[in-house]
Parts: C-alpha cells; structure tokens; sequence
C-alpha cells in the first residue's frame, strides 16, 4: 500500500498509464459524495426514507433508534482506536523493513494470476465432470432430475424435524366444490395421459383444468384473480394451439401389436412415482400449512388503509392498482410483450401455404369434383 500510494513513480512501463476522463469518472464521484452525506449527515439524508419504511412495516412496534454518528465512548469506539493506533505503530517501527523485502511475507510467493487461472480451471473441470455424469439431451431426464431434486429437498426438513398436522379444525366440504376439484384432477391426469398420442384432446382437457380453477377463485371470493387466471388461460390455450402446427406428426404407437418391452413399462412407472411423490409432498405440506394459524403479517395494513388510502372496499383490487400498481404494470407489460413476440415469431415463420398438406376430407371432395362432369371444386 505504501508503495503504490507514496512510493516512487514507476518506470519503463510499456504504456504510460491516464487518468480515466471526466465523464468517466463522474458516476463514481457523485457515488461517492452520496455515500460521504449519508455518512456524515445520515439523519438528514436518509433518516426520513429509513423511518418511512421501518413504520409501514412495524407500525407502533418501532423501537427507538438514532442515526447521530457520536454515540459517546463505546467499546467499540474503544477497539477501533486501539487498531488504529496498534497499526500506526507497527508501520512506523517496521515500514522500512517491510518494504526492502522483493515480496510480502507469508503470501508473497502466492501470484494472483495464477491462482485465478487455477480457480477457473478447477470450475470448468468439475462443470465437464458433471455434464457428462448428469448431462443428457432428453428433456424428460433433466425434468425428472429436478422433480428429484425438489422431492429430496422437501423430504430432508421433515426427516430431521418430523412432521405434524396443525392444531385448527378441519372445515366440512362442500360436495360442488369437491366435485369441482375431484373433475379438475381427473383432466388434469388425462392431460398428462393423453398429451403424446392426442395433443388437441390434451389441450382441451387443459382448459377443462383452467376452467376449473377460475371457479375456485370465484368460489373462493376472488373474482380478480378468476379473471386473471381466465385471460392468461385464453392467451396460453392460443398460444399452444398455434405452437402445435410446428410440432411433428402423431406417429402411432410403436408397439401397438404386441407387448410393451419391461424397460419401458419399468421407466413409465418411475415417472409415475415420481408424480405421486411430489403430489403427496405438495398435499403434506399444504395440510401442514392450513392446519395451522397464519403468522402475523402486513395484511392488517391493507385491510385498514383500503379505504383510507386507496379509495376501494376491494382490498385485492386496491392492493393490485394502488398499493402495488407499478408491480401491476410490469406484469402485464412482460405478458403482453412475451404474447406479442410470440405471436410474432409464429406469424412470421409459419409454412408456405403450398407446403401444408390439405386435409383428407377436402382432397376426397376435390377428387370427386373432378371426376363428375360439369362439376368444378367448390360445387
């Protein structure tokens, strides 16, 4: 440090290092001034912002606090002098000394560029290591090796704490809306049944699973997030239906008339495991969760300062357009951009109508046409 700050000016240097230009410098200055004024005058820079916050969050809770920068002889304050002069000393006995050495002691024979070089080469061989022990093209591998990865991190806390239900009653059903849920499940299964060999079925049995879910959220006094949860179902229903087009073609079944192999049947039922696993993982910790009283949170806040604040008896509403109306915004500007990029890409790429081949309904008729007399395509 003495060297580079208070030592000699160096020499034979292939380039003569410049000061970097103004413009250059002045983000970092005026970072710096800031940091200087909250440094020195921290309760008329960021006082009003800290207190602002801290009282939106604790309210009346609020402890007593100061930002003054003498709070009297501490032991802290105490340590501090004592490094500071611990090490003024230090320097002034042995300085010298320490800068006639050719490197530093203890780490000089350390080289920076050469550790750093080891560091990334070390990263890159264990990153070759595991792409080629987990590294897989398939995209149904990586999938069950994150599901994998989610189940044994949700089983971990359970086996080192256990697992216990909550104390709060357990709320009658209606039968409707256990029949809502009992249909959205079943479409949910066929989804996941149907989706290699009958797409469009699948996405049909997909809005079936949207459809279900608005419900809920209508049965559950949330008519925002029903129609939400409406739009972007549309939206991503479309958005599918236009992406199944660039899919291949339905092959049929490759073992339609005979036995399916065991290696097959055997990786079927691993996924299958897998699925239940986390679906029985979700549940556990779902009943856990309502089976218990809500912690304290902020939602007092909102239920007091709807009206107040916002100028709404929907407090949902008012939290979406008011208390968080830019966070609004920024969702639905990503959606819609997301949508029309999207849509963009589809439009522009799709086939030439000349490649797409016509349906067998419409050539049979076309064939007809031509064979009767008197009789043009169309007729």
């Amino acid at each position: 440090i003495h060297q580079t700050f208070m030592g000699p000016p160096p020499v034979d240097l292939a380039r003569e290092p410049r000061e970097a230009p103004h413009w250059m410098r002045l983000p970092i200055e005026i970072l710096v001034l800031l940091c200087l004024l909250v440094g020195v005058i921290p309760t008329l820079t960021i006082g009003p912002f800290l207190a602002t916050a801290v009282q939106s969050v604790l309210g009346d809770r609020t402890p007593a606090y100061s930002l003054a920068i003498w709070h009297g002889f501490s032991l802290p304050l105490l340590m501090s002098a004592i490094a500071l002069v611990g090490g003024v000393l230090l320097y002034y006995f042995f300085g010298a000394r320490l800068n006639a050495l050719p490197h530093s002691p203890l780490i000089g024979r350390l080289k920076g560029r050469r550790t750093f070089e080891a560091v990334l080469a070390s990263i890159v061989s264990a990153a070759r290591t595991l792409h080629r022990l987990l590294g897989t093209r398939a995209l149904q591998v990586q999938l069950r090796l994150v599901l994998l990865t989610a189940i044994l991190a949700g089983v971990l806390p359970f086996l080192a704490l256990g697992y216990s239900g909550g104390t709060l009653p357990i709320m009658l059903v209606d039968p409707a809306f256990a029949a809502l849920w009992m249909l959205g499940g079943a479409s949910a299964i066929a989804v996941a049944w149907q989706a290699k060999f009958h797409r469009l079925a699948a996405l049909i049995l997909l809005g079936v699973v949207g459809l279900a879910t608005c419900i809920t959220f209508v049965w559950l006094s949330a008519p925002d997030l029903a129609l939400t949860q409406l739009l972007v179902e549309i939206v991503t229903l479309v958005l599918l239906l236009l992406g199944l087009r660039w899919l291949p073609q339905r092959r049929a079944d490759r073992w339609a008339d005979e036995r399916t192999p065991l290696r097959v049947r055997l990786r079927r039922g691993r996924d299958l495991l897998l699925a239940v696993a986390g679906g029985l993982g979700m549940a556990a910790i779902s009943y856990a969760m309502m089976t218990r009283p809500a912690p304290q949170g902020i939602s007092h806040y909102f239920l007091e300062r709807a009206y107040t604040g916002g100028g709404g008896t929907n407090v949902v509403n008012v939290i979406l357009v008011d208390f968080r109306a830019f966070d609004t915004l920024g969702e639905i500007t990503v959606l819609s951009i997301v949508a029309l990029t999207v849509f963009t890409l589809l439009r522009r790429f799709r086939p030439a109508a000349e490649s797409i081949q016509q349906p067998m309904q419409q050539r049979l008729q076309d064939a007809f046409d031509d064979a009767g007399e008197g009789r043009k395509r169309g007729d």
